[in-house]
């Protein structure tokens, strides 16, 4: 009768430092490849994101300039007018009673401060505006290319010099609004311009 002899040889030390060396490769290679797609994935998103909230900016600041009006209690229409920084007032329907608006840029910030009209007081109360910070990724090219900038009626030459107080809208023809904006979280980040022409009413 012949014994079956039972086969106890395992794996030897070198065998199992090279299957735990292909192992750990095998680990790091699918690891590098998740988190470059998961890198790629975040900068989409912040591209898409930058470029939605670019175009609700242009949107938004192009339907308040068409409905510009005088203040409640009869301030000019049109306060504030230099290449970062616009104050004007606003009447949203259904609304009685129009807001003041001002956008203001500072620096790589755009920010927009929007104070209702306090029937109580009667007046614009600075204590009831409500800041909101729009961008934090201007670009620096905006050192150079002011956010606003100002067409005069009859002429085809603007400025983005401040306009003198008290300012005349009728005196004013085309307010043009260009953003150059950079999306969060890049390595490399390329500007983009979004930019719109608004006649005043």
């Amino acid at each position: 009768m012949t014994l079956l002899q039972k086969n106890t040889k395992g794996f030897t030390l070198m065998e199992l430092v090279l299957c735990i060396a292909i192992s750990t490769l095998i680990i790091l290679t699918v690891s590098q490849f998740f988190i470059a797609a998961s890198s790629q994935s975040t900068q989409l998103e912040s591209t898409l994101d930058t470029e939605f909230a670019a175009r609700r900016f242009v949107a938004e600041i192009t339907e308040e300039i068409k409905r510009i009006t005088s203040g409640a209690t009869g301030e000019a229409a049109l306060t504030t007018a230099s290449e970062n920084r616009l104050t004007f007032y606003y009447l949203q329907k259904p609304h009685t009673f129009p807001k003041k608006i001002q956008y203001e840029r500072e620096n790589h910030i755009l920010r927009k401060i929007i104070t209702p009209y306090d029937q109580n007081t009667n007046s614009y109360n600075e204590a009831g505006a409500v800041e909101t910070v729009l961008f934090t990724t201007l670009n620096d090219e905006h050192a150079q290319t002011g956010l606003f900038s100002f067409y005069s009626a009859g002429q085809s030459v603007y400025t983005d010099n401040p306009l003198e107080e008290p300012i005349d809208i009728a005196q004013i023809s085309l307010i043009t609004v260009t953003l150059i904006v950079e999306s969060k979280n890049m390595s490399n980040p390329k500007p983009k311009t979004y930019q719109t022409f608004v006649q005043l009413p």
